[in-house]
């Protein structure tokens, strides 16, 4: 009934490499791009109003505070590239992750935030907590978690092992 010296066809390698698969590989990843885009710039808008805050008129710190909320999309931006490009190994696969749940979460409070403090109204009580105390903080965090997935590279610890070794033999 069934022929097992039958040649294998790959149906999903195929489809990965047919013309609307890289379309649509193209616009998923354009589209990653301009969510990211979109997510730091409610970050720093509610950032800027939140904080009377005027990068324009050159305030260093000012300028500071904004890339440190916009860095939390370029870390998520980072991973997602290094997923898709297979360049995360079995250990760096959990921090990871939560590089990108944490954006998820950061992104969506800060898309409620900047819907909650645009359109009016009472502004929820989180949203103040949320800005005064978690926003500062989100790059840091994602920053650090990056930081790690980074630092149990394997390709790092072979390096850090050859060094060691090396230092070893010629003490």
């Amino acid at each position: 009934m069934f022929d097992n010296n039958a040649e294998k066809v790959n149906l999903s390698g195929e489809a990965t490499r047919s013309t609307m698969g890289s379309i649509a590989s193209g616009l998923g990843w354009l589209a990653l791009l301009v969510l990211a885009l979109a997510t730091a710039g409610h970050a720093v808008s509610i950032t800027m109003a939140w904080a009377n805050l005027n990068p324009a008129g050159g305030d260093l710190v000012a300028i500071l505070a904004l890339i440190g909320v916009a860095l939390v999309e370029v870390f998520a931006v980072l991973i997602a590239v290094m997923y898709a490009t297979h360049s995360l190994r079995a250990k760096q696969k959990p921090v990871a992750m939560m590089v990108e749940a944490a954006w998820f979460v950061f992104a969506a409070v800060n898309l409620i935030s900047s819907f909650s403090m645009k359109h009016g109204g009472e502004i929820p009580t989180f949203v103040g907590s949320w800005v005064t105390y978690g926003l500062p903080v989100a790059g840091l965090i994602v920053g650090g978690l990056f930081y790690v997935v980074m630092r149990l590279d394997p390709n790092a610890a072979r390096a850090d092992d050859v060094a060691e070794l090396d230092e070893g033999l010629i003490s």
